[in-house]
């Protein structure tokens, strides 16, 4: 969706408009969030993740491999209601 509203904004002549996509990962806080989202009304980048090395490699790894990334995530989820 945002990739989107960037081709209309750009095809209707709209200038200095940033549209940001922030991926919220499964721990990430609410401090983390609301960090992410105000860098992003300084320094505006097409995608940036919300969360930690953890959850960065999910979310890029889930675009690659999205099979064996939510296998990951069930077996880790699996683990963690275990303990």
């Amino acid at each position: 969706m945002a990739g989107a509203l960037r081709q209309e904004l750009r095809l209707g002549g709209v200038r200095g408009v940033a549209v940001s996509t922030v991926l919220v990962g499964v721990d990430s806080s609410v401090g983390r969030t609301a960090t992410t989202v105000v860098e992003q009304l300084r320094r505006p980048r097409l995608e940036v993740v919300a969360g930690g090395p953890l959850e960065t490699a999910l979310i890029h790894g889930h675009a690659l491999v999205p099979g064996l990334t939510e296998w990951i995530v069930a077996e880790l989820a699996q683990r963690k209601a275990a303990s």
